[in-house]
């Protein structure tokens, strides 16, 4: 419930005059929204924040999180709009405006005609964000972390218009959902928190991660958290019908539940007898603070632990819980890397690293492909590859052997790897691969285009020296 101990009232000045806010941030306040609709007598919009100022716009009851605008990616000159937590640690938990910084000359405005609607605006008069939300009474920074929009008073908290925790950007926070047709995407980096590649959705059969790398934004998914556990299948999970499919980060961050939402047909009913509901994760680190979970810009969801005396810690790391390995990450090795069974990260014969000082950077060609030649060109062989696309991107062609699936690549000097499957003939092709996992499916061929080849032409793990990498996880399905 929220309540209203530093209730902020804007009076008009003149007309076509702007209201600004004159006294800071305390917690627990609460902005309420004046209703007059008389144009003539005041205000036509109410300024509650530029964006060059560091102060909080609102504070949680506890302090623990306040939303204000935030330096972008280290760029003096761009601000996001965003919810942290303050009370241990700087981190960003929910943002506004993460893919359309504004400059510090912006400002977050409730403009009250035709009805109070609240608006980030630009320097130029651009409105780089609105939540749909009209005839807004009240906005409250809730001490879960969850920001509120109200329609009927401060007292309607319980049935808010518009919640941050309906939108997440990265992080989720304890009690928080993912529901159906919404989505968590992960940031490019650890402070760069720009929309990445990778992206947890609720789909009707469970949780499902997908990877996006190319132009078109086509999401591949690469892991699966199924509804059903019959289902085990990518295609299964998707067109499960269990079709109202939310995703709970347990309010005592202990794990994650997988809920239905609405009335369960008959056939969800079928498949839930043999069904798996979530995953706990152990708490490896006890003690008093804050707890939050993160689609990583690698592609694994880590959970985390937040307190003075700690810092800021991974708790837990829950891909690496459940495959026991890191090379299942659509691009822990990067562009063209090779990820073996001990996650260490080495290019392919004829390619180098990106960052000799970092393997996981990925891999480029020491000889670049020619297109005027690309009839000519050869491959480099990678036996036992997994590759996460081959599971669910529809073959190019079925095809009677390898010859065949890198013909068909030739064709196109934009392709640059083709898998060939010896158990079912399918060839798969594709213009750029990320890692790929070395001796892990024998049935499957990675053949990955180059100019010319040595004497030597396949791949066997021992070419370059890569970097080991230990961690652990405790996690399990319940």
């Amino acid at each position: 419930m929220a309540t209203s101990m530093d209730i902020l009232i804007f009076f008009a000045l003149a007309i076509f005059a702007m209201a600004e806010r004159s006294t800071p941030a305390t917690p627990g306040d609460t902005f309420l929204v004046p209703q007059s609709r008389d144009e003539h007598a005041g205000v036509r919009e109410i300024k509650l924040a530029s964006a060059i100022s560091s102060q909080p716009i609102l504070l949680s009851r506890d302090g623990a999180y306040a939303w204000k605008f935030f330096q972008s990616y280290g760029n003096a000159t761009q601000r996001l709009l965003v919810v942290l937590s303050t009370l241990f640690n700087t981190t960003v938990v929910w943002m506004a405006n993460r893919d359309l910084p504004v400059s510090p000359q912006a400002t977050l405005l409730v403009t009250p005609l035709p009805s109070p609607s609240l608006v980030l605006r630009d320097a130029d008069g651009t409105v780089v964000w609105s939540p749909k939300v009209a005839n807004i009474s009240a906005i409250v920074m809730n001490s879960t972390g969850n920001l509120f929009i109200l329609t009927g008073g401060a007292s309607a908290s319980e049935n808010p218009k518009w919640q941050s925790f309906d939108e997440p950007s990265d992080v989720l926070l304890p009690g928080q959902y993912v529901k159906p047709a919404h989505t968590s995407t992960a940031s490019l980096a650890w402070n760069d928190w720009r929309s990445g590649h990778y992206t947890l959705r609720a789909d009707p059969g469970g949780a499902v991660l997908y990877a996006t790398f190319d132009a078109q934004q086509t999401m591949i998914p690469y892991s699966v958290l199924n509804y059903i556990i019959s289902n085990t299948s990518f295609t299964a999970s998707l067109h499960s019908a269990c079709n109202h499919t939310s995703i709970l980060y347990n309010a005592d961050a202990t794990g994650v539940t997988l809920l239905q939402q609405g009335n369960i047909s008959a056939e969800c009913l079928q498949e839930d007898r043999n069904s798996v509901h979530g995953v706990k994760f152990s708490t490896r680190i006890a003690g008093d603070g804050f707890r939050y979970m993160r689609v990583m810009p690698t592609g694994d969801i880590d959970s985390f632990f937040l307190s003075n005396s700690t810092g800021l810690r991974v708790d837990n790391e829950l891909f690496k819980g459940f495959y026991s390995t890191y090379c299942k990450l659509p691009s822990y090795c990067g562009v063209n890397g090779v990820c073996s069974s001990v996650q260490t990260c080495t290019c392919p014969e004829l390619f180098q690293a990106m960052d000799p000082n970092d393997p996981t950077e990925g891999c480029r060609l020491q000889t670049p492909l020619n297109c005027t030649i690309f009839r000519q060109h050869k491959f480099v062989q990678i036996s036992g590859a997994y590759y996460f696309a081959n599971a669910y991107v529809p073959p190019r062609k079925i095809v009677d052997n390898p010859t065949e699936c890198t013909d068909l690549c030739l064709e196109n000097c934009s392709c640059t790897a083709a898998f060939y499957n010896n158990n079912t003939g399918s060839c798969h092709l594709y213009d750029q691969i990320r890692t790929v996992e070395f001796g892990t499916s024998p049935q499957v061929t990675a053949f990955l285009r180059v100019a010319a080849l040595p004497s030597t032409t396949t791949y066997n793990g021992k070419h370059y020296q890569g970097r080991k990498v230990t961690l652990t996880s405790d996690c399990s399905i319940v």
